[in-house]
């Protein structure tokens, strides 16, 4: 009887450890898969961000070279009235209608900076959800971790009932 208990023992043991080592493996398994899956949502968030910013620098050039354009005008054309302020009284009627013009083009860059403001304002969107995204990520990494841990006791349970 003795050696037929020890004989038991010996293979619940050697089962007891063969089922260790596989539960090790998966473990190892799982969270490399969970290492690997992190690292491309993060790859992809930060390619995300970066083509954002990107475009954000890219239309924020534009409309400043823009603005910079017509500053530059603007400052030529004070210049010019400057020296030319005795033609000026002469042609009085002809600048009233540059300064209509010119009201004009400002009206008209009046339209980017709106397109400007509510691109601004698509992008903000887009960051709260993306930052929405990182919360759900952070709670589904606790919820895996939880998971994780009842695996563990069932498994224990498991074994033991065995």
């Amino acid at each position: 009887m003795t050696l037929r208990r020890h004989e038991h023992e010996r293979v619940a043991n050697e089962i007891q450890l063969q089922y260790k080592h596989k539960m090790l493996l998966l473990r190892q398994e799982m969270d490399a898969r969970r290492k690997k899956e992190i690292e491309r949502i993060e790859d992809k968030k930060n390619k995300a961000i970066e083509d954002l910013v990107k475009m954000i620098e890219k239309k924020y050039n534009d409309i400043k070279t823009y603005y910079q354009d017509i500053t530059n005008t603007n400052l030529d054309v004070i210049q010019t009235l400057k020296t030319d302020l005795q033609e000026t009284r002469r042609e009085d009627t002809a600048k009233q209608r540059q300064r209509t013009d010119q009201e004009e083009q400002n009206k008209q860059v009046e339209g980017p900076l709106k397109e400007a403001e509510e691109e601004k304002q698509r992008l903000t969107i887009k960051q709260e959800k993306h930052k929405r995204i990182q919360e759900e990520l952070i709670h589904t990494q606790e919820h895996i971790a939880r998971q994780t841990e009842i695996l563990k006791d069932i498994g224990w349970q498991y074994e033991v009932r065995l």
